[in-house]
């Protein structure tokens, strides 16, 4: 769920961006996701187990103001709840190393990318 979160801010401040900010977040978006995956992956690691969240609707009773009308409505709060998932270690060992490997030739292929951001996009 949090990459939804992070990709919709993403979305949204691209749409204030400048031609080159929109360039740079396109070419080093995968970047980003590996870094992200290998922080995830070293976390679970040191801890020793993944954690799930969730996001979890509850209903209540509450007053609701409607023009100059006061009356009872149901209201929804979400509350996010984290729970500790059992992981296999070594599988995470392995996804980490396969992702410091793709995450070295990402960079390699993000900074040419960048090189030709600013070429088509001098003005910054």
């Amino acid at each position: 769920m949090n990459k939804w979160i992070i990709l919709a801010c993403v979305g949204t401040l691209t749409a204030c961006a400048t031609p080159k900010e929109k360039c740079d977040a396109e070419v080093t978006q995968n970047m980003v996701g590996l870094q992200q995956a290998i922080a995830l992956a070293e976390a679970n690691l040191a801890r020793g187990y993944a954690v799930e969240t969730n996001v979890e609707p509850r209903f209540r009773y509450g007053f609701c103001l409607g023009g100059d009308n006061i009356r009872g409505c149901y209201k929804t709060d979400y509350r996010k709840t984290e729970t500790p998932v059992a992981i296999d270690l070594n599988e995470e060992r392995r996804k980490l190393d396969s992702a410091k490997a793709r995450l070295a030739k990402e960079q390699a292929r993000a900074n040419a990318g960048l090189a030709q951001c600013a070429k088509l996009y001098p003005e910054g």
